[in-house]
């Protein structure tokens, strides 16, 4: 049969010998006589001797290999039919509108007017597409996706396991909630979740790996040998987290912070810098700046709190300077942390947002780290406000007003702080022997 199975009438007559290309003679096959190019020779990419220049028109055809298209596709087969082997849809499916279907790639393709032709792949190439196209439907290609993720990334916990063993692991963990958690950056893991997932199998591999390669510092003070190893584990995660850029999770931007955590104590400030820049991207593609009444207390509490790490992180380091900041107070729509009592017993309170319209009366259920988030926005701001002033951005006397307008609000937020959390020796002496003892001070020496 023809590359065109239609029943036209002027397929069935014998052609003209005019009306075949040389191409298609010298072949021996039927040519559907196209003066624009016949399919034939479109389709295995012959230069036809109907659109040939016209001083090539006169001379001999020469010799053709014999090009054969790729698998037909499925419908074709089926019916024993020669197929034009075109794509996303071979000719036969596009004029009946069918849904062509090739089984090399397993890719229904939907009706287009304009078929784009491909050239056979080379064995690897034709490998990687068949693994990167499943077969399945889309309800299922997604699960497989995401079961295939989750074998991949699991591959550094069993690495991990057996290069340290599981004791060693809950050591990592352990120092992490005791010399890390506490910094106002770092407040993002509910300690009991954490431990409960970690022994079940459950605590994302790239998480476990940045913990172990950034507290192994406070471990191994001393150990070039270990220095080396967590550097190691500290590159393999970043590496594995570019490469998941694509399908960013919670568990991904956790790991972020701990890889950025680690290039800050290591000093490598450019890495640190894009580093935030690239978390706080991922954190609002997934709409961590927003709530999410959603979820349970606890979930919602940990997206907060991840979201502010960032804030934090990124105003600790961007020292009010516009072409460095990634994360702004304008874009965050969340409120503020609560207390670590409620976080750690997982005890519902609903909390204020950064800067409240009116002032609360009462108790606050906002603990240390949502004043130092707050004090650490009205630094943001006195940095601007000095970099305003210095290279003479605007008025002397606009800016005389800026700064009596924050010295009032530093006197508002300084008489809102609670008792328990204002600096004095019973306070001090409280809190020195306390994990809270890093945000106290924090709070203080802003």
């Amino acid at each position: 049969m023809g590359d065109n199975p239609s029943r036209d009438p002027s397929r069935a007559r014998i052609r003209k010998p005019s009306e075949i290309c040389a191409q298609c003679r010298n072949r021996k096959v039927r040519c559907d006589g196209n003066r624009r190019g016949c399919d034939n020779c479109g389709r295995l990419r012959f230069e036809c001797s109907f659109v040939a220049l016209p001083t090539r028109q006169n001379e001999s055809p020469e010799p053709l290999e014999r090009r054969r298209v790729r698998r037909a596709c499925v419908s074709c087969r089926e019916r024993k039919l020669k197929c034009s082997g075109r794509f996303p849809k071979c000719s036969r499916c596009e004029e009946r509108g069918l849904a062509c279907r090739y089984p090399d790639s397993g890719r229904v393709t939907s009706s287009d007017p304009q078929g784009a032709q491909t050239a056979p792949l080379s064995p690897p190439l034709q490998q990687a597409q068949n693994s990167s196209q499943s077969p399945l439907p889309p309800a299922q290609t997604g699960a497989v996706a995401q079961s295939r993720d989750k074998a991949l990334i699991h591959e550094p916990s069993r690495s991990l396991e057996s290069q340290i063993g599981k004791q060693a692991i809950k050591q990592h963990i352990e120092a992490f909630f005791e010399f890390v958690y506490p910094l106002p950056c770092c407040g993002f893991f509910h300690r009991a979740s954490l431990l409960q997932s970690w022994s079940k199998g459950d605590l994302s591999p790239l998480v476990l790996q940045a913990i172990c390669g950034l507290t192994s510092r406070f471990i191994h003070r001393n150990s070039p040998e270990h220095h080396n190893l967590a550097q190691k584990w500290i590159e393999e995660t970043e590496s594995r987290l570019l490469s998941r850029l694509g399908h960013p999770t919670v568990s991904d931007i956790e790991a972020w912070l701990l890889v950025i955590l680690d290039h800050c104590f290591s000093r490598r400030v450019s890495r640190m810098l894009i580093s935030i820049s690239l978390a706080a991207r991922l954190a609002y593609i997934l709409r961590l700046n927003y709530e999410d009444d959603r979820q349970p207390f606890l979930i919602q509490e940990q997206r907060r709190r991840l979201m502010w790490s960032i804030f934090t992180m990124d105003t600790l380091y961007s020292s009010g300077k516009a072409e460095f900041t990634a994360c702004t107070m304008e874009t965050l729509y969340i409120r503020l942390p609560c207390n670590e009592t409620s976080f750690s017993m997982d005890i519902p309170v609903s909390t204020e947002v950064l800067a409240p319209h009116s002032e609360s009366h009462g108790e606050s259920a906002i603990g240390l780290l949502g004043y130092c988030i707050r004090v650490l926005e009205i630094r943001d701001r006195v940095q601007r406000l000095t970099l305003t002033i210095t290279n003479h951005r605007k008025p002397l006397e606009e800016c005389l007003v800026a700064v009596n307008a924050l010295e009032n609000e530093l006197q508002r937020f300084h008489s809102s702080i609670p008792a328990r959390y204002r600096f004095n020796t019973k306070t001090f002496s409280l809190h020195a022997f306390s994990p809270s003892r890093t945000p106290f001070i924090m709070l203080h020496a802003c």
